[in-house]
């Protein structure tokens, strides 16, 4: 394991801690920052929306836990054309994923596991589960496993877990996992977990590192630690806590007409893939995915990434402690491995507990100094936490796939705004 020093310290003495409920703005001159620099993120955003990429899109900035860049853009969805607005509610997908980690180390502060204990310790089915060799000519070769995948590694995804999203090209074992429709809305976690035992791991445990169905098993993890199901979980252990009204599972009936429509962008215009009536985040699921499955808001996420940029504690709420965000933001990645998702490669970045961690500036050519942490959602959703700078920043939009550098615009659009 690689390991990082400072983090702890500047959590320690971050001088921002937000004592209030809410978090208030102040003029940016009097958190060191340039107004008039953060006034360029505006025009950056519209042209996104002047050229139909997006329907709408809200940018948010935070200092020493004080707002210092909130704004709006474009529309709620393209056909009523009605003004995007700041309590909209976006589908975050694997910005979820960060969140269910969080939920699985509360736990593990309450002394509920080890980092270091099997899996199988709490999932016994996925004891079962063997490593895939290659093809032969009967099928699929498969090996036991050098060891059983630990608690740790399910949550660094270096388990050896696929996830089936990124197509046959991503070889035989993410085929496998598409086949099984692992993340089917009307699934329970533990049918998943049934039905994720009998497919074979892509690699030896903790030899690599892969994007995966790891925060799935997280959820089920809780549930089974607990007894509760996950969504009952993450509203009374940290939603409710952390007064995040917004954020869950389902969006209510009375919150509909302000749930965003999500598209995808052809050559030929927007296709609606999913609009609020219709949509399973307001019928319902039975699903309840830790890795993609939530709905938040840009003030409700805002809330969540301060407390952790505050150590983990938001106002009365401690969350977690300084020293266990400290462990989570360590980068545990196996030495000499590149991440990787899908086919791109990214040099300089590392992976810890729940969250991606700058690593190597240069490498990573990113805005955002060494132990930044952040993740982002797979319809152009970002966040992340710097605590050098004490800098939050959550971008909010929806369209599919998330291909699009918004919320690396939005920092290199911060940092140069930073003058003291």
């Amino acid at each position: 394991m690689k390991f990082r020093i400072g983090l702890l310290t500047a959590l320690l003495v971050l001088p921002g801690l937000v004592a209030a409920d809410e978090i208030r703005s102040v003029r940016p001159s009097k958190v060191g920052m340039s107004e008039e620099r953060l006034e360029r993120i505006g025009p950056v955003m519209q042209k996104f929306i002047d050229e139909k990429n997006v329907a709408g899109i809200i940018s948010l900035v935070a200092r020493d836990g004080r707002v210092v860049h909130q704004q709006s853009y474009g529309t709620l969805d393209f056909d009523t054309g009605r003004a995007m607005r700041e309590d909209a509610i976006f589908r975050i997908y694997s910005m979820s994923k960060p969140i269910a980690a969080v939920a699985l180390m509360m736990l593990f502060e309450e002394g509920r596991f080890l980092l270091s204990e099997p899996v199988a310790k709490y999932l016994p089915e996925l004891g079962e589960m063997k490593v895939f060799v290659e093809m032969g000519a009967d099928g699929a070769v498969l090996e036991e496993p050098e060891h059983p995948m630990t608690m740790r590694e399910v949550l660094s995804h270096t388990a050896g877990l696929g996830y089936g999203i990124f197509g046959d090209s991503a070889g035989p074992v993410e085929s496998m996992y598409a086949s099984a429709d692992l993340l089917q809305n009307q699934h329970t976690l533990a049918e998943m977990v049934t039905k994720l035992s009998k497919l074979p791991l892509l690699y030896q445990p903790g030899t690599s590192w892969s994007y995966s169905i790891a925060n799935d098993v997280q959820g089920r993890l809780v549930e089974v630690l607990t007894g509760q199901t996950f969504d009952v979980y993450l509203k009374e252990r940290l939603f409710d806590p952390l007064d995040m009204p917004d954020t869950g599972f389902v969006v209510p009936a009375d919150a509909v007409d302000r749930f965003t429509s999500n598209y995808m962008i052809a050559p030929d215009g927007a296709q609606l893939i999913d609009s609020p009536a219709k949509s399973d985040y307001v019928t319902g699921v039975k699903f309840f995915s830790g890795g993609g499955g939530l709905v938040s808001t840009a003030r409700d996420y805002l809330r969540f990434a301060q407390m952790l940029a505050n150590g983990g504690q938001l106002g009365g709420a401690r969350i977690l402690s300084p020293r266990t965000l400290e462990l989570m933001t360590l980068d545990h990645m196996p030495d000499g491995v590149v991440q990787q998702i899908g086919p791109n490669q990214l040099p300089g970045f590392g992976y810890g507990l729940g969250f991606g961690v700058i690593v190597d500036q240069a490498k990573a050519g990113s805005a955002m100094p060494v132990g930044s942490f952040w993740w982002g959602g797979a319809a152009n959703t970002g966040f992340w936490v710097d605590p050098t700078e004490r800098i939050v920043g959550v971008l909010m939009t929806q369209r599919f796939p998330g291909n699009l550098p918004l919320t690396n615009l939005l920092q290199s659009l911060t940092y140069q705004a930073i003058v003291e």
